[in-house]
């Protein structure tokens, strides 16, 4: 198993000439504790997923352009989330998780929401029963509301279900936005 070290600016640099453009905002710079995260689950996912990280990641070069775009794309998410997610997914699938996979598990770690199958759940046996309608996460309420009580109620489960995802994760999202700050000591 390689050991990637994590590319420089100027290896970035040298790949964007090589292989396509790079957005600008990669060469902004990432902190180390996230760089070394990333490095570690790439490690992970190598001894995992041998052939299929090689088959996915190629050469060095594409190599390390990942772990930079990587890094960039998990750039608001506390390292400690990001490796869980990895291991979390490992352990799970025996496909290699893509960088969105990585960074919805570690957002439900952070947040503390409940998985997509139990969250669906729950909006569907709640918005059955007026009653019972506190909701377990502040991210599973927000999904059940943009999706609807009438459709969780009326709609055929495979198509309501599709519609509660996309809020879900989009719920997800927005409660990370606004808790980022606290959780990553900048607020």
């Amino acid at each position: 198993m390689s050991d990637p070290k994590f590319p420089t600016d100027r290896d970035v640099e040298l790949i964007s000439r090589d292989g396509g453009a790079l957005p600008r905002q990669l060469d902004a710079q990432l902190p180390e504790p996230l760089k070394l995260a990333i490095v570690s689950v790439f490690n992970l996912l190598e001894a995992a997923y041998l052939g299929q990280f090689k088959s996915v990641m190629g050469d060095v070069d594409k190599r390390k352009f990942t772990l930079r775009a990587w890094a960039f794309l998990l750039r608001d998410i506390p390292e400690q989330w990001i490796t869980e997610a990895a291991v979390q997914l490992c352990r799970e699938s025996e496909y290699i998780p893509s960088v969105h996979r990585v960074r919805q598990r570690a957002l439900m770690i952070g947040s503390g929401a409940p998985d997509i199958d139990d969250a669906f759940a729950e909006a569907c046996h709640r918005a059955h029963d007026p009653e019972d309608r506190s909701w377990s996460h502040p991210v599973v309420h927000r999904a059940v509301h943009s999706t609807g009580i009438w459709e969780l109620t009326n709609l055929p489960a495979d198509e309501v279900r599709t519609r509660f995802e996309a809020n879900f994760w989009k719920a997800l999202e927005q409660h990370h936005e606004s808790h980022a700050g606290k959780k990553l000591g900048r607020g």
